[in-house]
């Protein structure tokens, strides 16, 4: 695919897809293409520096951090991602936050099925996803 040597709008939002698949080989794949075609717009970036934050492969993880290099993109919003991800994480795993978040739904799975629709909706409506 990186040999086409033209991109288009879809071309673009199939690397995009691909970069977020489940199968490693296929976002190192991605990455190989996004550098050949040199795509290399705010949307890539952006997607890329995200990805490199998120990965678990560390083969992929060389792949986008190679590719971010090759477009002399610096990894500091990389840095400032994870930072705050590790900040919320460690504030939501808190006793004093989840205890009382797991005892109200604790509390309404006793009281019955159709107090915990209830709550389960109210969740899914929430946008943070959580349990008030």
């Amino acid at each position: 695919l990186g040999n086409i040597g033209q991109v288009t709008t879809r071309v673009k939002e199939i690397l995009l897809r691909s970069i977020r698949s489940d199968v490693p080989a296929v976002r190192i794949e991605a990455c190989h293409c996004i550098a050949t075609l040199r795509l290399c717009d705010t949307d890539v970036q952006s997607a890329l520096q995200d990805q490199l934050v998120l990965e678990s492969n560390e083969f992929v993880k060389r792949e986008v951090n190679q590719t971010l290099t090759a477009f002399n993109i610096k990894n500091e919003g990389n840095q400032q991602m994870r930072s705050l991800i590790q900040q919320e994480m460690s504030r939501l795993c808190q006793e004093e936050v989840l205890i009382p978040k797991v005892l109200k739904l604790d509390e309404s799975l006793e009281e019955g099925p159709q107090k915990t629709g209830l709550l389960i909706d109210k969740t899914q409506m929430d946008p943070k996803g959580f349990i008030e």
